[in-house]
């Protein structure tokens, strides 16, 4: 206050109070988006969904909203989780864990199919598209394997994917 004062005056001080910004402005948005996005990925889908799918679909959700250059994968991406998280939730002790797991992964897929449609006009946000598809997908593919078989840790939620991984390398096991 001191320095607005000295530097202002008070009557610039109080011309500067007085200019309201909307509540609901992008800075807002985008605070939402990141408690929305963080909050279902640990309290929804760490306990309820497959977590190499629950990586991947919060990863590409995460990066496609801050790193592409467009407003729409935010709102997009904030609205998709919101109601997977509501599905997840409900549905989470009364169906079975593939069916949850088979869901997200549909969600996944249908987030990168709008996500695409955005940025397939323009060179840099189809890189930008690329880039955020690889780092989602490539990151759960290869944490999952170190940690459950490298490493020996379970992971949270070990269902559908995880499982197949299991049948995969006991199958590569034998073979070799």
């Amino acid at each position: 206050m001191a320095n607005a004062i000295t530097y202002h005056g008070w009557p610039g001080v109080l011309r500067d109070n007085q200019h309201h910004t909307p509540w609901f402005n992008e800075y807002n948005q985008r605070f939402i988006a990141i408690v929305l996005l963080i909050r279902t990925y640990v309290y929804a889908f760490i306990p309820h969904v497959d977590f190499l799918i629950a990586t991947a679909l919060f990863l590409f959700a995460f990066i496609s909203a801050f790193y592409l250059e467009r407003h729409e994968p935010l709102i997009i991406s904030t609205l998709v989780f919101l109601v997977t998280d509501i599905v997840v939730l409900l549905a989470g002790n009364g169906v079975t864990q593939n069916i949850v797991d088979l869901f997200t992964t549909a969600v996944l897929a249908v987030l990168i199919f709008v996500t695409l449609r955005f940025c397939r006009n323009h060179d840099l946000e189809t890189r930008r598209f690329q880039t955020t598809l690889l780092v989602a997908l490539l990151v759960p593919l290869l944490l999952c394997p170190i940690f459950r078989f490298g490493l020996l840790v379970p992971l949270p939620s070990e269902s559908f994917y995880i499982d197949a991984m299991e049948q995969l390398r006991y199958l590569l096991k034998a073979r070799f």
